[in-house]
């Protein structure tokens, strides 16, 4: 959570500002949308996730049933924690017209390689597979 203080009448007030929202996601970026997945395990804030997959349903399972459908409140909400929390974006995107690949590091340990899959939809970039 990030905190955010001013001064007012010589008192310093600190307020919470929630994290980035389901409707702050980036969706012109393929890094973008991929570093969404980091912030919502660094967070605790899912509200993203649900937004992040292919609108048409193309997206696989593992898109699908490990970070589309986690939440917050999920069984395996600790798991996804895990192995998202130090995840973090492993060179640029390799985009291609309407698809791109963006290699990236995650796991316990933030050190496993892996390549997030997007497809382009109406201008906006959304998550395909990994």
């Amino acid at each position: 959570m990030r905190l955010h203080s001013t001064l007012a009448g010589g008192i310093l007030m600190v307020s919470a500002l929630s994290p980035a929202s389901a409707a702050e996601v980036d969706f012109t970026s393929p890094e973008a949308v991929t570093t969404a997945i980091f912030e919502a395990a660094q967070t605790g804030d899912s509200s993203a996730l649900a937004t992040l997959c292919d609108p048409r349903g193309e997206n696989d399972g593992d898109t699908q049933e490990y970070i589309c459908e986690m939440t917050a409140g999920s069984a395996n909400w600790d798991e996804y924690v895990s192995y998202f929390a130090k995840g973090k974006l492993n060179g640029p995107a390799e985009v291609n017209g309407l698809k791109a690949k963006v290699p990236f590091l995650f796991g316990p340990d933030g050190t496993d390689k892996e390549t997030m899959n997007l497809i382009q939809r109406d201008g906006k970039w959304y998550l395909s597979s990994f």
